[in-house]
């Protein structure tokens, strides 16, 4: 008898529980992903500054044209 691919053994799933990796992960890696974070922080900053900027400027035209 065939068994449905959905269905998991019980006896299975208590032996497969997740190996922990003795090998330290490479820095590397999350060294060159810090510098990715740094750098879009820096431009959402940016960004966030001249949209701030541009805003003000545009509530002062509404100010002055109301006036």
């Amino acid at each position: 008898m065939t068994r449905r691919r959905g269905k998991k053994n019980k006896k299975t799933v208590q032996v497969m529980e997740p190996v922990e990796s003795k090998s330290p992960p490479s820095q590397h890696h999350a060294d060159e992903v810090d510098d990715d974070l740094e750098k879009a922080k820096k431009e959402l900053e940016d960004v966030q500054k001249e949209l701030t900027a541009e805003r003000e400027n545009h509530e002062k035209l509404i100010k002055y044209n109301d006036d």
